[in-house]
This record gives structure tokens, C-alpha cells and sequence, in this order.
């Protein structure tokens, strides 16, 4: 099936299929020869959109064999039926370039780079990926996970061990332990609605920091008492206690 939608000035086409978990190794190789004039140089073949898209397909069905959860489905919005179904894929081809989105970010319109609409609380997959490819040759994936199932760290793991995959970096490939269950047992929730959305207009905006900014910071909370003798916060440390600690300040008194 193939549609087209709309981001900005850039029309996407999209073709969907749907992946499951895979053990079977792959590698994407560059073509490497000499220049035929014999100088100290060397020509390399790129790889094609097809064959990029078909290693992003088997490296995702690797790891999908290892976060087996998100191959499943989600029932009654409650718990994950782990019978490795496969998720849904898709292909989406961008009618502008890639510069043209880093250079010009409109926020509210990056949900077009993924594979569903945020907050569809009907969605029954845990995990949705969307290739898009730009007209100039570049491409950016979206991933699309219910956080009923994972938070941003587990995210993050996720996104990590695909690259690694495709890469064939297997030293860095992240293998998941699920014992969540053990630690926290579930609990019968039985009158709590999990139906219920975001029932408000949704609103999207984009803070920029700048780099100097980022580094008072880190220094603001480094010198920090109580933290002298502690490792140094990173970039993310600092910047995720600075909006924590604004969102804190401005919803005490509501």
C-alpha cells in the first residue's frame, strides 16, 4: 500500500510491509578500487536506496529477535501478548532535501517522520518504524514506541543496539533483560481506564541551547553543594535537571 502526505513544502509517498525477528547475520559492503590512474586514491560505490532500506530491514529483525516485546501486541491497553507478530514498516520518499528540515525544524509537523499519530491510545503495536528518504540521498528513521511499554532509557537501548547492528559493531549490541515483572509485580488495575488520551490541543515547540549556554550549566550544577566530590553531570544531566527544575517551578502552585 503506498500514500502520500504532506510536511510543510515536502510531500511524502510511503509503502509499508512488516518485519519480524531474525537471526540471520548481515553485513552492507562498500565496494572499494583503485583510481586507474594509480594515485593514492580510492573510489567507493555507494550503496543504493534499496540496498540501505533491505540492511536497515534485517539489522531491525536482529534486534527485534533480542527486544522480542515490541514484536508483539498490546492487549486490552494492559499487557503485551509476546507472540512476535512482527511490526510495521514503512518507507516514506520526501519531496525536499534533508537541510531544508534540519535548517527550518517546524516541531509540529516531525510526527510525519513516524509511523503513527502520538497518543493513539487504539494502537496495538508496540513499535512502529518509518524510513524516510530525502531527495538529496540522505535519510532519517523514526521510531515510534509506546512508552506504556518503554521509558526514554529503554528507548534509547533500543535505538543504540540498532545502530550497533547495522553497523556489525557487536561489542556495543545491548541484550535486554525483561524482569521488570519480578521486580515490580503487576497489580490488579481493573477499575483504572488506560483509555483515555491526551484530550486537549497538542502543542509542539522547539528550545535551542547553545553550547556556551550548556556549559554554565554543567557548571552551574557541578559546583553545586553536595555534589563537589561527584562525578561531572553531562550535557543531557544538565540540561534535564535545568527543564526539570523550570516545569517544578512553575506547576507548585497549581
Amino acid at each position: 500500500m503506498e500514500e502520500t502526505t504532506h510536511c510543510g513544502k515536502a510531500a511524502m509517498t510511503t509503502a509499508g510491509t512488516k518485519i519480524q525477528g531474525q537471526d540471520e547475520p548481515n553485513n552492507l559492503n562498500l565496494a572499494i578500487s583503485p583510481s586507474k590512474d594509480k594515485r593514492a586514491a580510492l573510489q567507493l560505490t555507494l550503496p543504493s536506496v534499496t540496498e540501505i532500506s533491505n540492511h536497515l530491514k534485517k539489522s531491525l529483525a536482529e534486534v527485534l529477535a533480542l527486544f522480542y516485546p515490541l514484536a508483539g501486541r498490546i492487549r486490552d491497553n494492559k499487557y503485551v501478548d509476546c507472540n512476535d507478530e512482527g511490526i510495521p514498516n514503512v518507507e516514506a520518499h520526501v519531496k525536499c532535501e534533508l537541510s531544508e528540515v534540519l535548517n527550518n525544524p517546524v516541531p509540529g509537523e516531525f510526527c510525519k517522520f513516524m509511523q503513527f499519530e502520538l497518543d493513539n491510545i487504539d494502537n496495538k503495536f508496540p513499535l512502529g518504524v518509518q524510513l524516510n528518504i530525502f531527495e538529496c540521498g540522505g535519510f532519517a528513521i523514526g521510531h515510534c514506541i509506546a512508552h506504556k511499554l518503554a521509558d526514554g532509557l529503554s528507548h534509547f537501548m533500543f535505538s543504540k543496539t540498532c545502530a550497533a547492528t547495522a553497523l556489525g559493531d557487536k561489542a556495543k549490541i545491548e541484550h535486554p533483560e525483561f524482569i521488570s515483572a519480578k521486580l515490580f509485580p503487576p497489580r490488579d488495575f481493573t477499575a483504572y481506564d488506560a483509555g483515555l488520551g491526551i484530550t486537549r490541543n497538542k502543542v509542539a515547540k522547539m528550545f535551542v541551547f547553545s553550547t556556551s549556554i550548556i556549559e554554565a550549566l554543567r557548571a552551574k550544577y557541578r559546583d553545586s553543594e553536595g555534589l563537589e566530590n561527584q562525578k561531572p553531570p553531562s550535557r543531557v544531566d544538565a540540561l534535564s535537571a535545568f527543564i526539570w527544575s523550570r516545569y517544578v517551578a512553575n506547576t507548585k502552585d497549581t
